[in-house]
């Protein structure tokens, strides 16, 4: 879940990731206060390639 609010500091969500993963967005909620759910899941690796 997303929400639009500037905290200036705090943890890294993803810290410690060792490679990149490509993701592509499945599914968007969006509400009336501004915030959004977001559901996103891996590319395959075949697609990425451009197979």
């Amino acid at each position: 879940m997303v929400h639009p609010v500037l905290a200036g500091r705090g943890p890294t969500l993803l810290a410690g990731l060792r490679e990149r993963i490509q993701l592509e967005l499945v599914a968007r909620h969006d509400f009336r206060s501004g915030a959004s759910v977001l559901r996103f899941r891996p590319v395959r690796a075949a697609l990425q390639q451009g197979f």
